[in-house]
């Protein structure tokens, strides 16, 4: 192996992110060397080019870029200082430096635990004096930043015969594929774009070329059908998730469906790569080159919370490991000791260099982000009760131009009847009609106001803040708790989490479901630090999850509320109608994990009434003798009193000062102490 080379390459790719940067930059550089392409895709990729400006990540990455190229010169000039043509020290320096960053640095440029097989011998601190036990897991001190799956531009071919008709590739083109802000499912729209003859030619953009470069290694068809590839039909596939990019281009899939389009099915059919008919099989096959191409690697980014401390601890120990286990040579001759010696400075270097991107990732990160939008809801009460000149100014917002836009909502949540009109809340009988319980808590939402309305709205109330007995906000939700902490930070009684469920796949949700369980607990971890951090000492916190994480939960509450706060594990009880038949027993329940920011949180008993009052059982199966405390012996005849373990033990009770029996074979269900608790 070429360790110079292997090293980085490694190192780049810490910066950049290999597979990030196969669909950014590469795709530039590759439009550029390729004069001759098909203008189509060259326009395609110049496109991404543009688009990718507007990507903060992608713009993240060219700087990035630039930065590798000044660390990588740095470190040239200093290893050719420090050994001068020496080769074989060269490369006994660019092995050690290769075995021990390539542990540790992922795909995103994310300093963890990324490769370490067993037999590295990682070390990782999961004990101290005062546990002997602690959840680790590998994305352990990182901050969970997001998910998301980069797709590439990509040629597949169908299975048909050689010289068949049907035999066709498909294009995938994502050039114009846009990167998800959080964790939102981001839905992958399939436009035709063209279809033509003979599309995978030499000088094609992803026709593989002497150095092995473009993404034609993923392509069905083995080198000896490469030549033969050259005259099939094309299929042209733009690869978005915007879905107002491509408006002359129809859909691949109906609206909401997994099924084809037939307008698609119709142009393949008018192209001879389908028959007029096609059958189950025709579509099947065609379906799966789609589910081939949407199989591609999910990313998971993160930011690591100390970068430094961790690559150098992890550093020593591999330095450690290295002299005293897995070195043969135990010669300490001086060249051995300054070669070492140079590797360690050479090491620590780099760690410096990685460090300094991930702490600015870091700050920018834990910065409190500006709210980029925020609207108001007021019930009409509240403006009746609190504004100046209400009834003029609801008299103003009902006659907006937009407030039909309100009344809608209303009619939507059900809030008003099909059947309601805005000017049942005009003229003469408004006041009484806005004072009747039908209409006053109505909620006004001042995105349904024009600019002018919003302004006289807001600006009617004295004390607009004292106003406000909540906020909803729409954020990821680290972001968000990270934002109000300073306006809200030990001041909160109750917080409920209902987090996403890791359920292994995405099925119907919305947002992400799927996460590894390191990811899932990176994610939960930081989050329930902030939410540790904003409750008040009477605080109380319920986190909601399944049998998928339940273990991974009441171990990070542990750790950051403690184990002396836990108070409760709650079973949740879900619907317990068998929907399928498995191999095992159906889960019908949810934990709630209850812990305090104290001992002395806020607790309340909860009840519920009786639909009935009823007479409760005062006796109960079985002869039982019970203690009876002494102050109350005088009480009871000697006939019903029998010594057992030297205390005095009865069957009967007093009761409103009458010794009473139960009946053969039954035991009283009150202790004396109790029956006299109720006589009270």
């Amino acid at each position: 192996m070429d360790y110079k080379k292997a090293f980085y390459s490694k190192l780049e790719d810490c910066y950049l992110g290999a597979k990030v940067k196969e669909v950014s930059a590469n795709k530039e550089t590759k439009v550029a060397k390729e004069s001759n392409t098909n203008s189509a895709f060259a326009n395609s990729q110049a496109s991404s080019s543009d688009s990718s400006t507007k990507s903060g990540f992608t713009n993240l990455l060219h700087i990035k870029e630039q930065y590798f190229a000044h660390i990588k010169a740095h470190l040239q000039s200093r290893i050719k200082a420090l050994i001068g043509n020496d080769t074989i020290e060269s490369k006994d320096i660019y092995n050690k430096l290769y075995t021990f960053f390539d542990s540790y640095l992922n795909e995103t440029g994310t300093p963890f635990f990324t490769d370490t097989p067993i037999y590295k011998n990682i070390y990782a601190k999961i004990y101290s004096n005062s546990k002997d036990t602690s959840l680790f897991y590998k994305t352990q001190n990182l901050y969970y930043v997001k998910s998301d799956t980069l797709y590439q531009s990509l040629i597949l071919q169908n299975n048909a015969e050689k010289d068949s008709e049907g035999r066709f590739s498909i294009f995938f083109d994502a050039s114009e594929y846009k990167q998800n802000a959080d964790n939102s499912k981001n839905k992958v729209i399939f436009k035709l774009d063209c279809i033509t003859n003979g599309a995978l030619n030499s000088t094609h953009p992803l026709a593989p070329s002497a150095e092995g470069g473009g993404t034609i290694e993923l392509h069905s068809a083995s080198e000896g059908e490469q030549e033969d590839n050259l005259s099939i039909p094309q299929i042209t596939i733009k690869v978005t998730n915007q879905k107002d990019l491509f408006p002359d281009s129809f859909n691949v899939f109906k609206s909401n469906s997994n099924e084809f389009s037939d307008d698609f099915i119709k142009a393949l059919s008018d192209n001879n790569l389908l028959p007029k008919k096609p059958t189950d099989s025709h579509i099947e096959s065609l379906k799966k080159l789609f589910s081939s191409y949407k199989k591609q690697n999910e990313i998971d980014f993160f930011i690591h919370k100390n970068a430094k401390e961790f690559l150098q601890e992890q550093f020593d120990l591999w330095m450690f490991s290295y002299l005293y286990k897995d070195s043969a040579f135990q010669q300490w001759e001086e060249v051995s000791i300054k070669r070492l010696q140079n590797v360690k400075n050479l090491a620590y270097e780099i760690i410096d260099f990685i460090v300094a991107f991930e702490e600015e990732l870091k700050a920018i990160w834990l910065k409190p982000k500006f709210a980029k939008n925020t609207q108001y809801v007021f019930s009409i009460n509240t403006i009746l009760s609190n504004a100046t000149n209400a009834n003029a100014l609801l008299a103003k917002i009902f006659s907006d131009s937009h407030f039909e836009s309100q009344v809608k909502e209303w009619k939507e949540l059900n809030l008003v009847g099909e059947d309601f009109a805005l000017s049942s809340l005009q003229g003469n009988e408004a006041i009484q009609a806005l004072q009747n319980d039908k209409y006053k808590f109505l909620p006004i939402d001042t995105k349904h106001l024009s600019k002018e309305s919003r302004f006289a709205l807001l600006s009617a109330f004295s004390d607009l803040e004292s106003l406000l007995n909540g906020e909803l906000i729409k954020s990821d939700n680290f972001q968000a708790l990270n934002s109000i902490m300073p306006k809200y930070q030990g001041k909160i009684d109750l917080i409920y989490i209902d987090p996403p469920f890791n359920l292994g796949e995405n099925a119907s949700f919305d947002y992400k479901v799927n996460f590894k369980d390191s990811t899932w607990a990176s994610l939960l971890d930081s989050r329930l630090e902030l939410a540790n951090q904003i409750l008040n000492n009477k605080g109380s916190i319920f986190v909601r999850c399944d049998y998928n994480g339940n273990f991974i939960v009441r171990s990070l509450l542990n750790n950051i509320f403690g184990d002396d706060n836990f108070i409760n594990e709650i079973v949740v009880s879900k619907s317990a109608k068998l929907t399928e038949t498995i191999k095992k027993y159906h889960s019908g329940s949810d934990s709630l994990f209850f812990f305090g920011k104290t001992n002395d949180c806020i607790f309340n008993v909860q009840g519920i009434q009786r639909e009935e009052r009823k007479w409760r059982d005062m006796h109960l199966p079985g002869e039982r003798w019970s203690p009876i405390p002494n102050d109350y012996i005088h009480l009871f005849s000697q006939d019903n009193l029998v010594i057992k373990n030297g205390k005095y033990t009865s069957k009967a009770r007093i009761i409103l000062g009458k010794e009473l029996l139960p009946p053969n074979g039954r035991h009283w269900a009150l202790s004396q102490e109790t029956i006299f608790e109720l006589e009270k």
